[in-house]
């Protein structure tokens, strides 16, 4: 048996046409069984469509069980967003070996009665359905005039060539395919303001060329109804959407080909929408603007601190930090650092190096205890030092031990004034700023496995190809290296073409569990300026109030809970205690490369963090709803809303597995006979045992929240509010 949802998106108030035209057409279907509808609604609202589909179901047959989703991905790029969002919901983790096709509609585009009973039939005839990759019909090119053509996609209009020059004939509204090879292409590509079905089909060439067993099947009649209707709002007649995905389509695609189909290619683009192809422009070499700094700066006492277990780590941290200049803004500056006993012959030795320059403070533990223990137990060292020694007159800066007091532009070193800013907002309502970090990702390197795959896949492809653009998207403030980012979904299958080094370089740095091309770019012309009020705390907090370092990085549970307790120090403060976090643009160097690779710590890594973020999450809906609402919220009403964030988690995490299977066989297929073949494939036993965990992740209940966690967590909480 197998399942067919239906997805229709719909925006630009375009309610009459999805109602009596698209989805009417999908309720006269001759063909129903295990059929569902999906609506995806790109507006920020969708009780407007569910007041009006109540009202139409009756007269609409209601043989289909319909639902409308908000889409809550990217918006207004020509239905990605929407389509990704509608298909990821489809994702049933009760079986996740059904067979699941998707057909995708347009909300003004409409269906012969008899389109799913074809589709049907043929699914029907084949040995094995998970087979089938893609099923596509014919058209009718339906213009004000009537029917003008009848499009017609096949084996020879859908090859990398044709699809590189034109249409091949498949569009949103006679797609039709399975479920698990949509996510494994990597679904739509949601930079893309339009060329989205020719990207996606390029995508889906390569994925079949690899998997054999892949079969695509045309049906030989006009079973969809295209119309064309100059007057309203589409991609083709928006010339700016339709340049930037033609600009973006090119960039990814036209190292494939050579020069004559290359103008091929271009002469329609020219000849249909005007387009004239982007002229890349090297990026201006910006300089940090001097600040105008008024004299009247404030000077303070700072203290710094941090954790370290790491000898390297914690020669190259200082160094950098007495590289800074103090003179102007530092009244006075101690370092706290929390260690364990086990370094305390060599970090006594590389400390004494500096304690000319100012008072080092370490405390040694017997045991290394969990990350949250930790944090807590610095935070309350440095209170007791700062005011024994200060009072209350002290900044806090704490950071990561693998950090460093400068950041990259252009792979150079640059210096950021970092105590004038810190000045600036002293004796402000600012509590604590979070700087951010440049450079590594914080996150665990297996967070960023699919993004990392996509761009070495581009990378061997691209090699020996001089012609590359780089990126020329604006990257700032943007998730690009976090594959389960939950903002910022329009860079997943963008590829980041910034290398440097060979395709070598690039598996040796995975080998060591190092991102290769991600690495965060500061935004270097906002340096200094403030951002939102943020919980987001990182590798890099300054701390006015020291009242907050009083704060708990609170865990219900050290042994599951372990990570993320930085966001829970924040939602604390800010939620509970009207404390003011602010954002700041005043990064700080994050590196990776003095780390030992230890699988089997960075698989906990990843599996510690994915239970940290839903418990952060519900620890912030329990804190908004006693201090916002006033009400406690009962356990089954945390339960479900766990729950629904966990399902929200799986569906991106199951769409990864999926999508780095893919990009794994890719490169396996583009490395066969070459010299990084057998390098390769030592890294790709990494992949197999992250892959495993995440596949576990999302078919077993291991995260639960149970009533201990349940009233450790309420504790926590009026512990803090009364």
């Amino acid at each position: 048996m197998f399942k067919i949802t239906v997805i229709i998106a719909t925006s630009n108030g375009r309610t009459d046409l999805l109602f009596d035209r698209a989805l009417n057409s999908v309720y006269n279907q001759t063909f129903y069984d295990n059929v569902d509808v999906i609506i995806a609604d790109d507006t920020d609202s969708i009780e407007p469509l569910e007041s009006i589909l109540n009202k139409k179901r009756i007269n609409m047959a209601g043989k289909m069980p319909t639902r409308i989703i908000k889409n809550s991905r990217t918006k207004k790029h020509s239905g990605t967003g929407a389509w990704n969002t509608a298909a990821l919901s489809c994702i049933n983790f009760d079986n996740l070996e059904e067979t699941h096709f998707i057909a995708f509609l347009d909300d003004d585009d409409s269906w012969d009665s008899n389109y799913l009973s074809k589709v049907a039939d043929i699914i029907n005839s084949c040995d094995d359905p998970n087979d089938i990759g893609l099923i596509s019909c014919a058209i009718n090119f339906i213009n004000s005039n009537g029917v003008s053509s009848v499009l017609y996609p096949s084996e020879e209009t859908l090859t990398l060539e044709n699809v590189f020059i034109r249409n091949p004939h498949i569009q949103g509204s006679n797609l039709f395919i399975n479920l698990k090879v949509f996510l494994s292409i990597g679904g739509f590509d949601e930079s893309l303001k339009s060329t989205t079905d020719r990207d996606l089909m390029m995508r889906y060439i390569e994925f079949s060329n690899i998997r054999k067993n892949i079969k695509t099947f045309f049906i030989k009649e006009a079973l969809v109804n295209y119309f064309y209707d100059d007057n309203l709002n589409r991609v083709t007649n928006n010339k700016e959407g339709k340049s930037q995905g033609l600009d973006l389509f090119y960039r990814k695609y036209d190292y494939l080909f050579d020069k004559k189909i290359k103008e091929k290619s271009l002469e329609r683009a020219f000849k249909l929408f005007s387009y004239e192809p982007f002229k890349y422009i090297e990026l201006q070499d910006y300089k940090i603007k001097k600040n105008n700094e008024d004299k009247n700066y404030n000077k303070f006492n700072l203290i710094l601190g941090f954790i370290c277990f790491d000898e390297n780590n914690i020669k190259e941290l200082l160094e950098s930090f007495f590289c800074l200049n103090f003179n102007d803004y530092i009244k006075d500056f101690d370092i706290c650092i929390v260690s364990s006993i086990d370094y305390k012959e060599k970090f006594d030795l590389i400390i004494n190096n500096y304690t000319n320059k100012c008072s080092i403070n370490l405390k040694y533990l017997n045991d290394k205890k969990s990350i949250s223990k930790n944090r807590t137990y610095l935070q309350n060292f440095i209170y007791d030092y700062g005011h024994n020694k200060y009072a209350s007159d002290f900044v806090t800066w704490i950071i990561d031990d693998d950090c460093r007091f400068y950041s990259l532009y252009n792979n150079e070193k640059y210096y950021i004034n970092y105590f004038y800013y810190i000045s600036k907002y002293l004796n402000t309502d600012i509590d604590c700023l979070l700087g951010g970090n440049s450079g590594d990702i914080p996150l665990p390197f297996f967070s960023a496995l699919r993004t990392q795959l996509l761009d070495l896949s581009y990378h061997i492809k691209t090699e020996n190809y001089d012609n590359v653009c780089r990126d020329y998207v604006s990257l700032k403030n943007k998730e690009y290296y976090y594959d389960l980012s939950s903002k910022d979904f329009d860079f997943l299958e963008y590829p980041i073409l910034n290398f440097y080094g060979t395709v070598e370089d690039n598996i040796k740095s995975l080998k060591q569990a190092c991102i290769f091309t991600r690495q965060i770019k500061a935004d270097i012309e906002t340096i200094g300026s403030l951002g939102e009020k943020s919980i987001y705390r990182g590798c890099n907090t300054i701390i006015y109030n020291s009242e907050l370092l009083k704060i708990d990085n609170f865990t219900p549970d050290d042994n599951s809970y372990n990570r993320r307790s930085d966001f829970n120090w924040a939602i604390i403060n800010s939620v509970l205690l009207d404390r003011n976090i602010i954002s700041i643009n005043l990064p700080i160097m994050h590196v990776r490369y003095h780390d030992n690779f230890n699988l089997e710590h960075e698989l906990k890594k990843i599996d510690n963090d994915l239970i940290g973020m839903i418990f952060y999450r519900v620890f912030k809906f329990m804190c908004e709803k006693i201090k916002y609402d006033n009400k406690e919220p009962s356990f089954y009403e945390c339960l479900e809303y766990m729950n629904n964030e966990l399902y929200k988690l799986k569906t991106k995490i199951f769409f990864n597995i999926n999508r780095i299977h893919a990009l794994n066989d890719i490169i396996s297929s583009l490395l066969n006979d070459t010299l990084y073949y057998n390098q390769y494939k030592s890294f790709e036993f990494y992949i197999d045992k992250v892959l495993f965990l995440l596949k576990s992740f999302c078919e077993n209940n291991k995260l639960s929240l149970n009533k201990e966690v349940y009233n450790t967590t309420l504790n926590k909480i009026y512990s803090y509010l009364y």
